[in-house]
């Protein structure tokens, strides 16, 4: 993977991404989520990282979801934009979460569509139109 040739086609996904989230990249206080959001992935992610450093492990069962849940790397543990949740939890982290989970979906997409032998340009074409679906925007 050579970056120096792919730097064009990197700076058009995340100037994309930028461009659609303008309001929120100008105005970090404009929330793209509602407050059910709010709610879910504090406890998903924030309380998760903090007791599992209080206890130790990481708990195997999530009783404040729903009924209750078992805990898997569903709810994106993982997940590298969850991380910015353990630097600060704020509401306007939101925003960047949501910003960083479209750039991540369009260059790996853009990667893997590289690696299985299409050329930049069908790449290209195929991250943004994955960037932009329904099931990533809907999110």
């Amino acid at each position: 993977m050579d970056f120096k040739s792919d730097r064009f086609n990197i700076i058009v996904l995340l100037a994309l991404v930028l461009i659609f989230f303008s309001s929120q990249v100008f105005n970090p206080s404009d929330f793209i989520a509602g407050q059910d959001t709010v709610e879910a992935y504090s406890r998903f992610y924030y309380n998760d990282y903090i007791h599992t450093k209080e206890d130790g492990i990481r708990p195997m069962w999530e009783p404040d979801a729903y009924m209750g849940l078992p805990q898997n790397i569903a709810y994106g543990r993982y997940y590298p934009a969850a991380y910015l949740f353990l630097i600060n939890y704020k509401d306007s982290l939101f925003s960047v979460y949501f910003i960083l989970h479209m750039l991540i979906a369009g260059l790996f997409t853009y990667l893997f569509v590289k690696k299985i032998g299409l050329e930049k340009f069908p790449s290209l074409i195929a991250a943004v139109t994955y960037m932009f679906s329904g099931s990533l925007i809907a999110r």
